[in-house]
C-alpha cells in the first residue's frame, strides 16, 4: 500500500488494470456507518463495515467496468460520501448513460443475490448471526441504496442521469443549474423524511448532498456567460520541455513532464491536444500500450498520435482492428518510410 502523491488516497490494490484508493474519509464514513452495530459487538461492528466497503467496492466496479470498456482509464476511490469513479470524459452522452447506470445495476444485483442466500439458508441463519446480518447489510446497502441512488439528486447517479437527459432540451450550463436546483430541494425533503423515521445516518448524509448541491447551484448561478480562456504559461514550458525530452529520446521524462502539465487546471484546448499527444506517444516509447491506447483517444488525430495508436493496436494483438484503422480512407497521412513499418508491424503491405 502507499499513499498517492498531493492526492491525500491510499493505494490499497488494482483489479483487472483498476486502481483502487481510500481516504482518510472512507474510515470515518465506515465507522460512522457501524457505529451503533458495534454495541452489539465487535464482530457485528466489523460486519457492517465489511458489508459498505463491499458494496461500495461492486458499485464503483460496475462503473469502472464499463468506462474501461470505453477506454476511460478509470480509477476507484472510496470517499467521506461513499465511492467515486474517476475515468476521462466519455465522447457521448449515451456512453456517460451506459457507465453511470452500470454502478447501480451491479449494486441491485449483489444485493439480489444476498435476499436469494437468505432465502437458500433460511434454516441456518438464526443460528448463524453473522452470517444472517452480513446478508441482511448486503441486502440492505445493495437494493434499498441502489434505488435511491437513481433518485434524480446529484451527485448520486440518478442526478447525473437527470443531468445527462436535461442536455438534450437546454444549453449545459443551463442544464446544470437546473440539476443543483433539483437536487438541492430533493436533498432537505429526503433528510427530513430520513430524520422523520430515525434514520439518521441517511439523513446526515441527504443534508451533506443538499449542501453540495446548494453550493454548486450558487457557483453556477455566478459563473460568467462568457469567459476568456487563459493560456497558462507553465503549462506551455512544461509541454516543450516534454516534446523536447521526446526528441531527445527520453520518453519516461516526456511522459512525467506530460502528466505534470496535465494536471494543471484550466487549460486551453491547444495545451489538452498538446498534453494528449506527448502522453500517447510517449506511453507507446516506453511499451506502455494500454495507456497509448487510452490516451491516444483524446489526443488529435494527427501523424504521431496515429502511429503510436497503430503500435500499440499490433503490441496487444488486436492487429485486425490495426489493420482497418491503418487502411480507412481518413487515415492521418504518414511518410512512406513511417507508413511501411506500421504495414509490417500489422503483418504485411495493406491493398
Amino acid at each position: 500500500m502507499s499513499i498517492i502523491p498531493g492526492m491525500n488516497v491510499l493505494h490499497l490494490f488494482t483489479l483487472g488494470r483498476i486502481p483502487v484508493g481510500a481516504t482518510l474519509g472512507y474510515l470515518i464514513l465506515a465507522l460512522f456507518y457501524s457505529s451503533s452495530l458495534f454495541e452489539w459487538g465487535v464482530g457485528f461492528g466489523l460486519i457492517a463495515i465489511f458489508a459498505l466497503t463491499l458494496s461500495l467496492l461492486v458499485h464503483e466496479f460496475g462503473h469502472a467496468l464499463a468506462a474501461r470498456y470505453f477506454r476511460l482509464s478509470p480509477r476507484v476511490t472510496l470517499v467521506g460520501w461513499g465511492g467515486v469513479c474517476h475515468h476521462l470524459p466519455a465522447q457521448k452522452d449515451g456512453h456517460s448513460a451506459i457507465i453511470v447506470v452500470a454502478g447501480p445495476l451491479a449494486g441491485l444485483v449483489l444485493g439480489l443475490a444476498a435476499v436469494a442466500a437468505q432465502h437458500a439458508f433460511a434454516d441456518e441463519l438464526h443460528r448463524r448471526q453473522l452470517f444472517a446480518m452480513t446478508l441482511a447489510q448486503l441486502e440492505y446497502i445493495g437494493v434499498y441504496w441502489s434505488l435511491v441512488n437513481l433518485l434524480p439528486i446529484w451527485p448520486l447517479d440518478g442526478g447525473q442521469l437527470f443531468q445527462i437527459g436535461l442536455r438534450r432540451f437546454l444549453a449545459p450550463a443551463r442544464a446544470e443549474q437546473v440539476t443543483h436546483i433539483v437536487g438541492a430541494a430533493l436533498g432537505v425533503g429526503l433528510a427530513i423524511y430520513a430524520f422523520t423515521i430515525g434514520l439518521q445516518f441517511a439523513g446526515l448524509m441527504a443534508l451533506f448532498i443538499a449542501f453540495m448541491n446548494g453550493q454548486r447551484m450558487m457557483a453556477s448561478g455566478a459563473r460568467p456567460t462568457i469567459a476568456r480562456a487563459r493560456r497558462n504559461t507553465h503549462a506551455d514550458e512544461l509541454l516543450t520541455e516534454a516534446t523536447q525530452a521526446l526528441a531527445a529520446g527520453d520518453p519516461r521524462e516526456a511522459l512525467r513532464l506530460g502528466h505534470q502539465a496535465k494536471s494543471i487546471d484550466g487549460l486551453v484546448p491547444a495545451q489538452l491536444d498538446a498534453a494528449w499527444t506527448v502522453l500517447t506517444v510517449a506511453s507507446a516509447r516506453v511499451g506502455e500500450w494500454q495507456d497509448a491506447l487510452d490516451y491516444s483517444l483524446r489526443a488529435p488525430r494527427i501523424g504521431p498520435v496515429f502511429a503510436s495508436r497503430i503500435e500499440a493496436l499490433a503490441a496487444l494483438g488486436r492487429k485486425d482492428e490495426a489493420r482497418r484503422e491503418l487502411s480507412a480512407p481518413d487515415a492521418p497521412a504518414l511518410p512512406p518510410q513511417g507508413r511501411a513499418a506500421l504495414e509490417a508491424l500489422v503483418d504485411g503491405p495493406l491493398s
